[in-house]
């Protein structure tokens, strides 16, 4: 894993990727470019038959960082982004943009170093305060990355 100097930071590819997909994802994305920052919150639901629904991706639209998220689409379990037919906000809104070229460079080193990716502290998949240091730097706690 590749070793975080800022906390909350996320730097590798692999670690972004597990976060954005634990099921519990708060995180801001910040171009370097161009200093614009976005805030999402990525969950999952268990259906009614124990299998797990699609990754469903929010947009931060308020000055609430808890309650002003604005459904944008979903993120199929292969990792792909499909805006939603539902969402007030359009596909080519710099928002929805965003999380496509997210997930579309992921494993592109070279293109994730335009960005920054912040976690706000939480474990990806239970949502639990982070505090042991190796946890804050990969953004999954310890009992959940053992799962």
């Amino acid at each position: 894993m590749e070793k975080n100097t800022e906390s909350g930071r996320l730097t590798a590819p692999r670690d972004i990727e597990r976060f954005v997909t634990g099921g519990n994802a708060y995180f801001t994305v910040v171009s370097s470019d161009t200093g614009v920052r976005y805030t999402f919150r990525v969950s999952q639901k268990e259906n009614d038959d124990g299998s797990k629904s699609p990754f469903f991706v929010s947009i931060l639209t308020g000055p609430d960082n808890w309650t002003n998220y604005r459904y944008l689409g979903t993120i199929s379990h292969s990792g792909i982004y499909t805006h939603g037919r539902k969402s007030k906000i359009s596909d080519k809104a710099p928002s929805a943009r965003c999380i496509n070229w997210l997930l579309s460079n992921v494993h592109d080193a070279e293109q994730m170093a335009r960005i920054e990716f912040w976690h706000e502290g939480r474990c990806g998949v239970c949502g639990r305060k982070l505090t042991v240091p190796e946890s804050v730097a990969s953004g999954i706690g310890p009992v959940c990355a053992g799962r």
